[in-house]
Parts: C-alpha cells; sequence; structure tokens
C-alpha cells in the first residue's frame, strides 16, 4: 500500500508541476510578476486571484518536493525506531505548518488577498497538520499501530484534495479561452 501512495504522491508533484509551468506559461504577460511582482502590479481582483492561485500552487509544489525528500532521508538515518517515528512525524507535521506560514506570509509580501483556492489550501494544511500532530502522538509515543493505515488514506485524500483545488483555477482559465476561441 505504502508503494500505491508514494506513486500517487509523485504523479500528483508532478501534475502540480505542470500546473505552475501552465500558468507561468500561459500568463506570459506577468511572468516576472508571478515570480517577483509587487502589489502595485496587481490592478484587479483577477489579478489578485491569479497571483494567489499561483502562491498556493507554488508553495505546495515546492514544500511537498523538498520536504518528502528530507522525509525520505531521515527513514534511512540509523536512530532508534521509536525516536526514528517521532522526528519523521514531527518534522512531517512541521511541513504543513511552515506550508501555511510561506503562503500567509508570501500574500502579506505581495500584498494579494486571499483566493478561495488559497485559503482552503490552508485549512486543508491545518487538517493535515492535525492528523500528523496526532499521528506523531499516538504512534511516536504511545505505539499504537491502528490508525497507520486511515492515517495514509485521510493525508492521500488531503492531498488530492489541494490537487484538485490548486488545478481548479488554470482548468477555468483554460476551458473560458478555450470556449471564448470557438464562438
Amino acid at each position: 500500500m505504502n508503494e500505491f501512495i508514494d506513486l500517487i504522491s509523485w504523479v500528483l508533484k508532478a501534475l502540480m508541476l505542470l500546473i505552475v509551468v501552465y500558468l507561468l506559461y500561459y500568463f506570459k504577460q506577468y511572468r516576472l510578476g508571478l515570480l517577483f511582482g509587487r502589489s502595485g502590479s496587481l490592478k484587479t481582483r483577477a489579478d489578485h486571484e491569479l497571483h494567489s492561485c499561483f502562491l498556493a500552487a507554488l508553495v505546495t509544489l515546492v514544500f511537498y518536493v523538498l520536504f518528502q525528500q528530507l522525509l525520505d532521508y531521515i527513514v534511512t538515518l540509523p536512530i532508534e525506531p521509536m525516536a526514528l517515528r517521532q522526528i519523521y512525524h514531527f518534522i512531517a507535521a512541521c511541513t504543513s505548518a511552515s506550508i501555511i506560514i510561506t503562503l500567509t506570509l508570501l500574500h502579506a509580501v505581495r500584498g494579494c488577498t486571499f483566493s478561495p483556492v488559497a485559503r482552503f489550501c490552508c485549512y486543508l494544511q491545518f487538517l493535515s497538520m492535525v492528523l500528523k500532530t496526532t499521528q506523531l502522538i499516538v504512534y511516536g509515543y504511545m505505539d499504537i499501530v491502528a490508525f497507520n493505515s486511515v492515517f495514509s488514506i485521510l493525508i492521500l485524500t488531503i492531498t488530492i484534495v489541494q490537487f484538485i483545488l490548486v488545478a481548479k483555477y488554470p482548468l477555468k482559465i483554460f476551458m473560458i479561452n478555450k470556449f471564448a476561441r470557438e464562438s
């Protein structure tokens, strides 16, 4: 089951990368603004939504890839198993907290309002952080394994829902433009 979850995780990361690349490609006129823009470049509500969705996609992708590499490395450390579990699940919970903090700070620095996508990404990451903290306590400290399969499925579900949320905005823009060209 872990191999299946890992496979789905990597597929979602690859699709998330495609979303970020699509946003950069499709909005060529905003390319530098998306990466380095300030609040002065955000003139309309649509600009705010574009930047907010881009930030949500970029932060989610970067943190998922970087922290997954870190977690994969932690598993290989020659540490006592109980301490290894504690470190692993603590860093996993910190990943979710880091995503929320980074997304909030980037929105504040940009002077960008939170789009519903970014807001729900934060909500999902908070739920993920609570689940990972629960897993830290239950599995890391109390050594109860009954929650492991439920935990894996819930985290995978949260990841899939977050991907769908992040993919919703570029897909909506693509469909609007496709139908506008056809008519």
